[in-house]
């Protein structure tokens, strides 16, 4: 169905077929359903920073939390972060009484 350059079909049919299926199931409802850990929908100010001590200082950006799973968490940054990257998130302690948390960005959404 898809031609490469030389007119080469990069996908049969039906692995066209079973890719746009896939792509269907990728909704927000079937993602939230697959989470292993209830999420709790919860706003609180947090500081990202590097988690690398030689890069802290590089950057600083303040944000808001929108969810929180024993899995993971829901942040608002205003620049977008890079998937893979390891950070510092310091949280507002008099909303969330949680220490010092080191995280991996899984997903970043503009």
């Amino acid at each position: 169905m898809s031609a490469g350059r030389e007119g080469v079909d990069l996908f049969q049919d039906g692995e066209v077929v079973e890719l746009l299926t896939e792509l269907e199931r990728n909704t927000s409802e079937e993602i939230r359903m697959r989470r292993a850990h209830f999420r709790v929908q919860i706003k609180a100010a947090v500081v990202l920073r590097p988690a690398s001590a030689s890069e802290q200082m590089k950057l600083k950006l303040q944000g808001v939390t929108g969810d929180l799973s024993e899995g993971g968490c829901l942040t608002l940054f205003p620049l977008p972060v890079s998937v893979g990257d390891v950070f510092r998130l310091e949280f507002d302690r008099k909303i969330l009484n949680l220490p010092l948390t080191f995280a991996r960005c899984v997903r970043c959404i503009l």
